[in-house]
């Protein structure tokens, strides 16, 4: 019998993407025009362009919501870091972002976090 599937680093890594993959609405037939051989080149850059965008909302989440993020919100209120949504163009070489932050409200400090995270 093999290892489980989440055994490997590959694994571990991509696996939760599939779960994004798998969350997201499917495409529509009617939105590539694909007919019998399957999706079309249009509506398959579509759905990657969606997962990818799904995928930094979900990374700017975590990020912002990992201990060492919050303590630093905790410890240095609205000064603290500031999480930002960005997607590399590979097609112009620039940076689009997409309007996802997540910024400290600057309210009260949570000493044990930051002992804990600082320890």
């Amino acid at each position: 019998m093999g290892r489980p599937q989440d055994s490997t680093p590959l694994s571990r890594f991509i696996g939760p993407l599939i779960a994004l993959r798998h969350s997201l609405p499917a495409p529509s037939p009617l939105a590539g025009g694909g007919g019998d051989d399957g999706p079309s080149s249009a509506s398959a850059s579509s759905t990657v362009q969606t997962l990818i965008e799904a995928n930094v909302l979900l990374s700017v989440r975590r990020i912002a919501d990992s201990p060492t993020v919050r303590a630093n919100w905790a410890l240095k209120g609205a000064k603290g870091v500031q999480v930002h949504g960005l997607i590399y163009e590979l097609a112009t070489g620039k940076l689009r972002d997409l309007g996802i932050s997540r910024v400290p409200t600057g309210g009260e400090t949570d000493q044990a976090l930051v002992d804990e995270v600082c320890a």
